[in-house]
């Protein structure tokens, strides 16, 4: 059998490798809980509030590898990992307990292909049908353009590795926040000064801006959607034509 046996054409609807990070509180495991029968890994605690299916609280890297593992041959169809960052703080002290020689970057690349094992597993969950959702909380980075700009950035609280190979890997990266307006404030002398003000509103993103991180692969995909509405995200990105 030759490579040109079995070619496809056009586009696929394939499970969805999806991170979805923000601040503490904003939603992001309740979105991910309305997610078709959807298993929750939790390497944290904090999701007794959420109305989802978890197993135990996961204690090691090793653990959360098991766990995918059995999932793969389960009737569940998504898995949630909560979160993808104390995943890594997890491989971190692994990596410490077992007097690993970080010097010179070794523990940067190490843990890097740490992560990458666990995600070789969502990719075998993903071949048998199963959708992979990584939950992860935000941080501030500094960006450095090669034209000599810099800026700062909301990016998924991960290592800077971690962080490359983890967003590579994912068919879309969303980034979730409170909706915000900014309203003009009068103050003393004639001045004034532009207040920040919460809509009340839930969204994420998934295009990318100087101000965060975002991407998607899926076309003609909105760059906004609310966060409470789950069923109006997942229709989009597993019904393309």
């Amino acid at each position: 059998m030759g490579f040109l046996d079995n070619v496809t054409t056009g586009i696929q609807n394939v499970p969805r490798r999806t991170l979805v990070y923000g601040h503490q509180g904003v939603g992001k495991t309740t979105f991910a809980s309305k997610w078709p029968d959807a298993i929750l890994l939790p390497t944290e605690d904090g999701f007794a509030h959420v109305n989802v299916t978890a197993t135990p609280l996961l204690k090691g890297s090793r653990d959360v590898y098991a766990a995918i593992m059995e999932c793969v041959s389960s009737e569940f169809k998504t898995i949630i990992i909560d979160s993808i960052d104390w995943l890594e703080n997890m491989v971190w002290n692994e990596l410490s307990e077992e007097g690993f020689k970080m010097d010179f970057g070794k523990g940067n690349l190490e843990a890097a292909r740490r992560m990458g094992k666990i995600l070789e597993a969502c990719d075998l969950a993903k071949q048998a049908g199963k959708h992979v959702l990584l939950i992860g909380h935000a941080t501030q980075i500094k960006v450095e353009h090669p034209n000599g700009m810099s800026w700062d950035q909301m990016a998924v609280n991960l290592t800077k590795h971690c962080r490359a190979l983890v967003s590579e890997w994912c068919d879309e990266v969303l980034f979730a926040e409170s909706e915000m307006t900014t309203k003009t404030q009068e103050e003393s002398f004639g001045k004034t000064r532009n207040i920040g003000i919460d809509k009340g509103r839930r969204i994420f993103h998934t295009v990318g801006k100087p101000a965060y991180q975002a991407k998607n692969r899926v076309p003609s995909l909105p760059e906004k959607f609310d966060l409470s509405d789950a069923e109006a995200y997942i229709s989009a990105v597993t019904n393309v034509s």
